[in-house]
């Protein structure tokens, strides 16, 4: 008997310990892993080029500080076209603008137009008579539209952009123009914008994309 109660309480130890072992909880659990953060969203890569046009266009900047309303003029002339004939109504702003004079210099790179426009240039320097030749750059409007191939020289153009220093965000939009020409026909619409120059930056970018509408323009 006594051997048997003592088998019984060894057994009953046994049960207890197993027990409790399995009621206490574990608690190596982990709550929640922390979800990795450091996914880019944009790559601003393509836009970095952009920028280095810009970066020679830093060397126009301060001329068109005072110079919101030149802007309308390298809007229009990116679509090289038509809009240039409404240049020549900038040309008013730009008599004030003979610094913005050197924005055309760097469209006389593009094509022939540019090259007569390079004369304007000069006019532009004594800017009441720079007007008139921008109405005469309507003319180069045709040779402009051959300016989609020097849209390089247009990078040149943005150049000019920073001749808007208030308008360094503008200037985003010129670099693209260098890219597409023919949003610049749109960026018309952006040059008033450019006035409010921030907003117009961004509308840059958007117009680089833009390149193929510039042969609908």
């Amino acid at each position: 008997m006594t051997c048997s109660k003592a088998s019984q309480r060894l057994s009953l130890t046994q049960v207890y310990q197993e027990l409790s072992h399995l009621c206490q909880p574990s608690q190596s659990e982990t709550t929640h892993q922390q979800s990795s953060q450091s996914e880019t969203t944009h790559q601003q890569s393509s836009q970095s080029e952009t920028i280095h046009q810009q970066s020679s266009q830093s060397e126009t900047t301060h001329q068109q500080s005072s110079q919101s309303e030149t802007t309308h003029q390298q809007s229009s002339q990116s679509e090289t076209t038509h809009q240039q004939s409404s240049q020549s109504e900038t040309i008013h702003q730009q008599s004030s603008q003979s610094k913005t004079t050197h924005q055309q210099s760097s469209q006389s790179e593009t094509t022939h137009q540019q090259s007569s426009q390079s004369e304007t240039i000069h006019q532009q320097s004594s800017q009441s008579e720079t007007t008139h030749q921008q109405s005469s750059q309507s003319e180069t409007t045709h040779q402009q539209s051959s300016q989609s191939e020097t849209i390089h020289q247009q990078s040149s153009q943005s150049e000019t952009i920073h001749q808007q220093s208030s308008q360094s965000k503008t200037t985003h939009q010129q670099s693209s123009q260098s890219e597409t020409t023919h949003q610049q026909s749109s960026q018309s619409e952006t040059t008033h914008q450019q006035s409010s120059q921030s907003e117009t930056t961004h509308q840059q970018s958007s117009q680089s994309e833009t390149t193929h509408q510039q042969s609908s323009q």
